[in-house]
């Protein structure tokens, strides 16, 4: 009996442990960037964001020497979460004038095409002009918006143990409206119709031979010569680097959204 307790307890202790790792919040500042006060008010506001959202939140500023900026920021991240989890990081490397922001889980579909590009082209001209702080605190305050924005497009919620479930079906208030809407304008555009031509319903014809008329016209195309002009599409940029973000990626053992710039 005493055995069973203790497992029981163990399992217990690593359920909690797993859902405290998922909605987990940390800054990093190795390159020294943040201003102390500025990291305390981020870090409240991570963690409400955090526990909404089921997902682990942080930002990292760093030294360290890589070419691929992309790949490092994901790799971080899945050290924090795990693969295919819930999180998003900023990465500022001061070392390439790159910055980065990863996404995986769920935070993918909240983090869309547009919504991404945005948020990068406004922390690039914050760290162009080395305001450090702002740029942090805007990554943060966009998460803050983009959960309340919701995904576009769609129903759904995010279950205790942090799983997106997107709501397929519509509500019987939903469809009894529809339905509604739909009879109020059918009825309307038949009366409307029906005023406007003062037509008598059971007896009305209309004689098409009288009304109708058709004056076929010859008309001859003649091809004198063709063009035809040939160029070269450019690939569309790389999302490695200062490239557009958007769309998701392999990294390791995961998923990864995201995008960079540099700076």
């Amino acid at each position: 009996m005493k055995k069973f307790i203790i497992f029981v307890g163990l399992l217990f202790c690593l359920c909690f442990a797993s859902k405290a790792s998922a909605a987990d919040v940390g800054i990093q500042d190795d390159a020294n960037l943040l201003d102390n006060n500025t990291e305390a008010e981020l870090l409240q506001k991570m963690t409400t964001e955090a526990d909404a959202m089921k997902s682990g939140i942080y930002i990292l500023t760093t030294n360290d020497s890589t070419d691929d900026n992309e790949a490092y920021s994901d790799n971080y991240l899945a050290s924090k979460v795990g693969y295919n989890n819930n999180g998003i990081v900023l990465v500022i490397n001061m070392n390439i004038r790159n910055m980065h922001i990863s996404t995986s889980g769920l935070m993918i579909d909240f983090w869309t095409k547009s919504r991404l590009n945005n948020t990068l082209d406004e922390i690039q001209e914050n760290l162009k002009a080395s305001q450090y702080d702002s740029a942090a605190t805007l990554f943060v305050e966009r998460i803050a918006e983009y959960r309340k924005e919701g995904i576009p497009g769609k129903s759904y919620h995010i279950t205790a143990s942090g799983n997106l479930v997107i709501n397929k079906a519509i509500s019987l208030t939903e469809a009894s409206i529809a339905i509604l809407i739909s009879l109020i304008a059918g009825g309307a555009f038949f009366i409307t119709t029906r005023l406007k031509y003062q037509l008598k319903l059971g007896n009305y014809h209309y004689d098409y031979q009288e009304n109708s008329q058709i004056e076929p016209i010859e008309n001859n195309d003649k091809l004198i010569r063709t063009f035809v002009t040939t160029r070269v599409i450019p690939r569309p940029p790389s999302n490695r680097g200062g490239g557009f973000g958007g769309g998701t990626h392999n990294t390791g053992g995961g998923s990864f959204g995201g995008g960079g710039r540099n700076f």
